[in-house]
């Protein structure tokens, strides 16, 4: 069996028991050959890379002046492939274990803040949000408060079909998260009432 024999079995059968989303499959697929392209590049075959390859691997990512979450990632999928590997019968350890991505810096946090909203910017969203008329208007309303004071990612939100919604008693919503995982959220009071308000328009 091949690496990319390997690969293709461990995250269709393995990943997220079986139920992995594209995306996160995509993902993984796009990190273990990252790994797969700078060890041949440097004459090391992936399937026998070593601790010492892994620790440079990571050295070769900071360097490059990846962040951290892309740093993580790419390890991710190193450790993934290693499974695959082991999964297949083709490696019996795994080097890539417990390698973490350095620390965030100062400036990477600093980075993330900055493209938050501040608290100023979010209640202005949702005044402007209050003005919003007409059957569309309360929809955009609802989807706003699921964002802003529901708390819900953007992924889960655009992900949203009106089956997942409670209209009933308009107390929960269903959504499907990382990993192709499937959760129920209790509304807030401000989202529940933006529902019905949406959906009696």
């Amino acid at each position: 069996m091949s690496i990319d024999e390997a690969i293709s079995d461990f995250l269709r059968l393995s990943t997220a028991e079986g139920a992995a989303s594209p995306r996160t499959l995509k993902a993984y697929r796009e990190s273990h050959s990252a790994f797969v392209g700078w060890a041949t590049g440097r004459g090391i075959q992936p399937a026998a890379a070593t601790r010492h390859d892994i620790v440079e691997y990571r050295a070769f990512l900071v360097a490059k002046g990846l962040s951290r979450n892309t740093i993580k990632s790419r390890l991710t999928g190193a450790r993934v492939l290693f499974n695959a590997l082991q999964h297949s019968g083709l490696r019996l350890d795994n080097p890539a274990t417990r390698l973490r991505a350095p620390r965030a810096t100062a400036s990477e946090t600093e980075s993330v803040l900055s493209k938050a909203l501040t608290p100023a910017e979010a209640g202005r969203m949702l005044e402007y949000a209050e003005a919003l008329e007409g059957y569309y208007g309360t929809r955009d309303r609802f989807i706003l408060v699921l964002l802003l004071l529901q708390g819900l990612r953007a992924a889960e939100v655009g992900g949203l079909l009106t089956n997942d919604m409670d209209w009933q008693g308009f107390g929960h919503i269903d959504l499907v998260g990382k990993g192709n995982r499937r959760r129920r959220a209790v509304l807030c009071p401000a989202a529940r009432a933006a529902a019905i308000a949406w959906a009696y328009y």
